[in-house]
């Protein structure tokens, strides 16, 4: 009986690890959407080529369009109607910082990967995790 389950558990393990190995090889091969270092502003129209890292973004929101750290999170980037809420003002969920990520992900597709199993944009930080929960058989 100790046997058995000394085998079971060693299946385990050797399947988890597989699954590691496995999700690791897909994300190997999973491009950026955006590899671009610049790209124009769509601000109420702007225009002005801008860095697409964070703090540039920050910058030119605060600089071209008055955009403050506890302004309400609200994107007018070309046609969106994203409203963010913001939950405190220490928290990294102030109205800029909101912004900050949402124009970076959704509209300069920054740090995103296409997931190469099922073409979902995932962020780059987070694709590992998407392949084992979303594509990786569990079951030892």
């Amino acid at each position: 009986m100790a046997n058995q389950r000394s085998n079971d558990m060693s299946l385990a393990s050797l399947s988890s690890e597989l699954n590691y190995i496995h999700a690791r090889v897909i994300v190997q091969s999973a491009q950026l959407i955006n590899s671009d270092a610049t790209a124009a502003c769509a601000w109420e129209g702007c225009g002005e080529e801008i860095d697409i890292r964070a703090p540039e973004i920050e910058r030119h929101l605060h600089t071209a369009h008055g955009v403050g750290k506890y302004s309400p999170a609200i994107c007018r980037w070309g046609n969106c109607d994203f409203m963010g809420f913001v939950r405190g003002r220490n928290m990294g969920h102030d109205g800029m910082s909101i912004l900050r990520r949402h124009i970076a992900q959704e509209h300069l597709k920054r740090g995103l990967v296409i997931c190469p199993t099922c073409g979902d944009e995932i962020p780059a930080n987070s694709l590992t995790g998407h392949i084992k929960r979303e594509h990786l058989d569990r079951r030892p």
